[in-house]
């Protein structure tokens, strides 16, 4: 791959890791999540483990890199999906 490539994909990656920091924050801040697609969540982070794996396969670290990312912002949303969803449940 080209230094063009391989910079493309960084940036690639970096925004759409930076794109779930909105979502994050708002978890964080509202302490509730009734409102987030628990499924949607799920999908995703089985889309970015096949990611990680195909960019295993074929020794790329740039899709190594974003999807794992990603799908460490996915189990993070979910994990806080989860928690708030229990905790307000008993309120």
């Amino acid at each position: 791959m080209t230094e063009f490539g391989q910079l493309f994909g960084i940036a690639a990656g970096v925004i759409l890791v930076i794109a779930y920091i909105p979502q994050l924050r708002r978890l964080y801040i509202l302490k509730r999540a009734e409102e987030i697609s628990l499924g949607l969540f799920i999908m995703v982070g089985f889309g970015s483990v096949m990611y990680v794996s195909y960019g295993l396969y074929i020794h790329d670290w740039v899709i190594i890199l974003t999807n794992g990312s990603i799908l460490s912002v996915n189990v993070t949303l979910i994990l806080m999906k989860i928690y708030y969803d229990k905790r307000n449940k008993r309120k």
